[in-house]
């Protein structure tokens, strides 16, 4: 167990910032011959040599924190003075005698502190932010010695950073602190932390409240192998102020985010390595990923066993798209869970259409009219040529008007005009020479794969690395609507004769562009920017 301790003093408190309703202090024996207490007095004005029985005026020509001294009469009297606080302050004076008001403002007051010294007593009084005037007044027939009249500002908190508790390999540690009396009334205090000397409340930190004296805080998923700066913090209405900085360092059990590689537009793999185990059995390792930075086991993850050091790789699937994602890898043993270095990446914002040998692609198919598909392994749905009725790829049978009853007619027209065309706005069906571009393969790589478990083709531009992927959609069948599969065929806008039209068409590997056996074929339209 890693500690490190060191000694505190004892600071005088400050007050509390509150007011408080006050009311008569309860009479006390008068004590004319007292001990005055240990401090240092000054006077300020003319000090009465004896007991006086007429009011006496404090001057505001004196500074805060200086002090005053006044002895009063066996007659009522009175002592008045202003002053002004330019931020919450607070006013202090020691008697013998509890046989006085005391006036903020023509209200009297009660003390938020008082201490006893010898035979005398100390109050404190909390006075807001502004011109304030003050008044002592005696009660009929006694006595009163004043002194030490002090007019002050609060002052930064004392904070001490006590202690680090950091378990044998683990990757939390406890830290200790302590505020000096109640801390100048600190509003917030914690611990704050970095990897880097002198933290600051701007890194890495934890939020406390009260004035009790000793507190704790914990630091949680720490990286192995790492030294880290810790200082506990207080913070009230003047500043922050810092304790003492300790460092420590955690074990080193080391895992390594090594790099990533983008299998698809949606998938990624990511490669890691694990370098030591910290002397315990690994448990658990793979990658955790989310969109918001320094992702834990508690975000998504992937999991894998083998208590073996050495490269590791693990693979994402099925990712948002035009989304930031942050990964690292991690490592769990017995103590607890290491992380690696952590690596960014985007993926591509599929509402932008991608260029491949001169023709700006949709990134998805169309499905409902006017709108793309969800991802772009999504089917979408089927029209038939010049048709902006769209059908469901998958049974039961049912168009975008909700009908059931497949049109056996032959579409009218020589090419699919703008009006029936389904393609959202901004895109349209493509020609037979767009599609035809996407098996040049001096330009364009062809290649049977699967996204997100999802067969189709993807075509890669050789000269820019674009790519898109076409899934094998199936298509129904031109004289019943019946669904057939494992095969992709996307409509071009060109017609063959009155009754055909040519359309791109793939399946395990050979892609080809050939002409229809008719327009009613129901098949996948993959549209083009215009």
């Amino acid at each position: 167990m890693t500690k490190v301790f060191f000694k505190t003093a004892q600071i005088l408190v400050l007050l509390s910032l509150m007011f408080a309703v006050g009311c008569k202090k309860d009479k006390k024996d008068n004590t004319s011959n007292a001990e005055s207490p240990d401090f240092v007095t000054f006077s300020h004005g003319i000090i009465p040599s004896s007991w006086q029985t007429t009011a006496w005026t404090i001057d505001d020509t004196v500074g805060f924190d200086d002090f005053y001294s006044l002895q009063a009469t066996e007659e009522k009297v009175a002592v008045v003075t202003t002053k002004t606080f330019d931020i919450p302050g607070y006013v202090e004076f020691y008697t013998t005698e509890n046989n006085f008001y005391f006036y903020i403002d023509g209200t009297a007051e009660q003390p938020v502190d008082t201490l006893n010294v010898g035979n005398w007593r100390k109050w404190v009084y909390a006075v807001s932010e502004g011109l304030h005037t003050f008044k002592w007044e005696t009660t009929t027939s006694d006595k009163i010695n004043l002194d030490a009249i002090k007019f002050g500002n609060p002052d930064l908190p004392e904070v001490h950073t006590l202690e680090v508790v950091l378990p044998e390999n683990a990757l939390v540690a406890t830290v200790k602190y302590q505020l000096s009396n109640d801390g100048n009334s600190p509003t917030t205090h914690g611990i704050c932390w970095s990897t880097t000397p002198n933290p600051t409340t701007g890194d890495n930190k934890t939020t406390n409240s009260g004035n009790t004296s000793t507190y704790m805080g914990n630091i949680e998923d720490m990286i192995h192998n790492t030294t880290y700066y810790v200082r506990a913090y207080a913070t009230n209405e003047v500043g922050t102020a810092y304790g003492e900085e300790l460092s420590f360092k955690t074990s080193n059990m080391e895992v390594h985010t090594t790099d990533i590689t983008q299998n698809s537009q949606n998938s990624i793999t990511v490669n890691y390595r694990l370098s030591n185990n910290g002397n315990s059995l690994i448990t658990a390792h793979g990658v955790c990923w989310s969109t918001t930075q320094n992702p834990t086991i508690a975000n998504n993850k992937t999991t894998n066993t083998e208590n073996v050091i050495g490269n590791y790789t693990s693979v994402i699937e099925d990712l948002d798209y035009n989304t930031t994602y942050y990964v690292r890898a991690y490592a769990t043993n017995e103590v607890g869970t290491a992380y690696g270095n952590q690596v960014v990446f985007s993926t591509p914002d599929i509402s932008t259409p991608v260029e491949i040998n001169g023709v700006k692609w949709a990134t998805r198919n169309v499905d409902m009219p006017g709108t793309f598909a969800a991802r772009p392994e999504s089917a979408g749905m089927f029209y038939q040529w010049n048709r902006k009725i769209g059908w469901s790829s998958t049974n039961p049978m049912i168009n975008s008007d909700g009908g059931t009853t497949w049109d056996k007619t032959n579409p009218t027209g020589t090419t699919w005009e703008k009006a029936n065309d389904p393609s959202p706005t901004g895109y349209r069906v493509p020609t037979k020479e767009e599609i035809q571009s996407l098996t040049n393969t001096t330009y364009v790589t062809s290649e049977w794969t699967t996204e997100n478990g999802v067969a189709g083709m993807r075509f890669t531009d050789k000269n820019n690395g674009n790519s898109i992927f076409l899934p094998d959609a199936g298509f129904r069948y031109y004289n019943s609507g019946l669904l057939y599969m494992m095969i992709g065929i996307y409509w071009s806008s060109t017609q063959y004769d009155t009754s055909d039209a040519y359309r791109l068409e793939f399946h395990n590997g050979s892609v080809n562009v050939g002409d229809s056996d008719d327009k009613t074929y129901g098949y996948s339209v993959r549209p083009v920017a215009e």
